[in-house]
């Protein structure tokens, strides 16, 4: 377990790059990030693919439900110019490319698992996946539906995971199974202790998202390990 502070690109770099795409990893790398984070969905037709959210227009020139677009459809769009004309172009990525991106750069890869119980059998292919590409000591998988998340753990004991939660609740304080314990930054400025109880406990502390720097040096005094941000190039 990290005993330091570190920072972990918040869908790549999404205040450096359009969320969720290449550039946005390539960009949360350049700015010396080890960690860079990423949202995996799965389309129509069985491809794990990198998104957020559950409708496409914030994100895309598309319109409609992600999950009921095939790859084909999803690689058609335009995942950039919403964010600048510089990234007009930018498309969806898959987890595959995300994860040789990630790889070919020697760093690590965090995979956050949306709403993995509308995927059924997920879990086996994300770990599949993972193996494809000997990736299972360059990730780290997170995901609000712990239940799924333990599902995942069981199949893949070597691999750490994190829960995610607004807060440190009682069932995750309790029932020891996760390595890492993902939380709302602002939980633990309410109950600054909990930090110093859950690394006791052997718990690495994340928090999201914080992107003002004097709130990455809070986070830091208090004892956070991972600190997810949309800029981490703030970090120093």
């Amino acid at each position: 377990m990290s005993k330091k502070s570190f920072v972990v690109g918040h869908r790549g770099a999404s205040g450096l790059a359009p969320e969720n795409t290449l550039p946005a990893l390539e960009a949360g790398i350049a700015a010396g990030a080890n960690l860079v984070e990423v949202d995996v969905q799965r389309t129509t037709d069985g491809v794990l693919i990198v998104f957020h959210d559950d409708n496409l227009e914030r994100l895309t020139n598309g319109k409609g439900v992600m999950a009921q677009k095939s790859l084909a459809e999803l690689k058609a769009l335009d995942a950039g110019s919403h964010f600048s004309p510089q990234f007009a172009g930018t498309t969806l990525p898959t987890l595959d490319e995300a994860l040789a991106l990630v790889m070919s750069k020697g760093k690590h890869l965090v995979i956050e698992a949306k709403s993995p119980a509308n995927f059924p059998g997920m879990e086996t292919q994300l770990l599949d996946t993972i193996r494809q590409h000997s990736a299972e000591k360059n990730v780290t998988v997170i995901s609000f539906d712990h239940a799924w998340l333990k599902n995942f753990k069981a199949l893949a004991p070597h691999i750490p995971v994190g829960p995610i939660d607004m807060y440190p609740t009682p069932a995750l304080l309790t029932d020891r199974w996760a390595e890492i314990i993902d939380v709302y930054w602002v939980s633990l400025v309410v109950r600054p202790l909990i930090t110093r109880r859950l690394r006791k406990m052997g718990y690495e502390v994340w928090v999201w998202t914080v992107n003002q720097t004097w709130q990455m040096r809070l986070m830091r005094w208090l004892g956070v390990t991972g600190i997810t941000s949309d800029y981490p190039n703030r970090w120093s």
